[in-house]
């Protein structure tokens, strides 16, 4: 028999998961960082841990985290809507056809920006064009 659990316990639960991955992800990287310099770092801007610690979690790592969170955020508030509009609770981007549209954009910058030589990752964008057209229709 399935238990329920309140609201807010599971909301409680997934904030310390999430407090708790965003901690690890601040020190996860090609430079390690304990767990303990990270916190200090976050904590105490006047502490005695390696200038180029401080740079790194500061300017790399934190904004990183949270540009994270926040692309998660928008990804689920967008498979909300999905699944509210089409009133189906399994809907994913191929039903409206978002997915092959996206593919047929990348292969047609992969292959054509390569056959006329332009080399900038810019012109990569241009795959969201396709994907753009093909769910304007609905």
């Amino acid at each position: 028999m399935l238990r329920r659990f309140s609201n807010t316990y599971v909301f409680g639960g997934f904030a310390i998961l999430l407090f708790f991955s965003a901690i690890y992800s601040i020190t996860v990287g090609p430079m390690n960082i304990t767990i303990k310099d990270s916190i200090i770092a976050l904590t105490n801007s006047n502490n005695a841990l390696a200038p180029h610690i401080n740079l790194i979690i500061h300017d790399i790592r934190l904004p990183r985290t949270i540009l994270c969170m926040f692309v998660g955020a928008i990804l689920a508030v967008c498979g909300a809507v999905m699944q509210g509009l089409f009133r189906n609770p399994l809907a994913e981007p191929g039903i409206i056809g978002v997915s092959a549209g996206a593919s047929l954009g990348g292969a047609i910058a992969i292959v054509g920006f390569s056959i006329i030589g332009f080399e900038f990752p810019q012109f990569m964008a241009l795959a969201v064009v396709p994907s753009l057209l093909s769910s304007a229709g609905h």
